[in-house]
């Protein structure tokens, strides 16, 4: 199983230091993903960090699923920062509701996420320059399923 993908941001940066969305930065990921194995994955991402740039991150990383509990780690450069490691564990306590720990970058990170049907809340904090900042996202999974052409005998 093979997966290509891309996304485009638009940031703005508040003079808060806080990220908002739908600025006037436009921004780029280019990604892949690969399933090797049913508990296998291994994905790389190239992006752009500032608005008229070329790639200026990449990210090459692996994860392995062992029933309840998810193992990932990953490699990523950064234009200006260099290589920089990171680690993490995932374990799915019920059907709904999964935790998270790991090193991003050196930093600490926790989180968890919550499935109700067909949304999921999560929230994640790490330590970014000198403070913590916490992530918060939603998603919503849509299917679209199609009809069976008509049949005549």
């Amino acid at each position: 199983r093979f997966t290509l993908g891309a996304s485009a941001k638009l940031w703005r940066m508040h003079p808060s230091r806080r990220f908002q969305a739908l600025g006037s930065s436009a921004t780029y990921d280019i990604g892949v993903l690969a399933a090797p194995g049913v508990r296998w994955r291994i994905g790389a991402r190239a992006g752009s960090l500032e608005r008229g740039a070329g790639v200026q991150g990449f990210e090459l990383g692996i994860a392995h699923v062992a029933g309840r509990l998810a193992l990932a780690g990953d490699l990523g450069w950064r234009d200006g920062v260099g290589f920089r490691p990171s680690v993490g564990a995932e374990a799915r306590l019920t059907r709904r509701l999964h935790v998270r720990a790991g090193l991003r970058d050196g930093d600490p990170a926790v989180g968890a996420g919550v499935a109700l049907g067909a949304f999921r809340l999560d929230a994640a904090w790490t330590r970014m320059d000198a403070g913590g900042i916490i992530f918060v996202g939603g998603e919503l999974d849509v299917a679209v399923s199609r009809g069976t052409a008509p049949t005549t005998r």
